[in-house]
C-alpha cells in the first residue's frame, strides 16, 4: 500500500524546501507526494519545479 501525502502551499518559499526534504527523505513507508500550489506569488513555484525535477513529486498549480 502507498501513502499519499498532500501538501497545500501558498507563499511558502521560506519553509517549502525544508518540508519537502523531510517528507521525501522519510524512507520508512512507500509514498507519493502531491503539492497543491494555490497561486503563490513568491518563489514557491520555482522551488516546486526544482524539486519536481529531482524528486518526482506531483504538483498541481491552481490558477487565479
Amino acid at each position: 500500500m502507498k501513502l499519499s501525502v498532500i501538501i497545500p502551499c501558498y507563499n511558502e518559499e521560506n519553509t517549502l524546501d525544508r518540508i519537502l526534504d523531510k517528507v521525501i527523505n522519510e524512507n520508512s513507508i512507500e509514498k507519493e507526494v502531491i503539492v497543491v500550489d494555490d497561486f503563490s506569488t513568491d518563489n514557491s513555484r520555482k522551488i516546486l519545479e526544482n524539486h519536481n525535477k529531482k524528486d518526482k513529486i506531483k504538483i498541481i498549480f491552481n490558477s487565479q
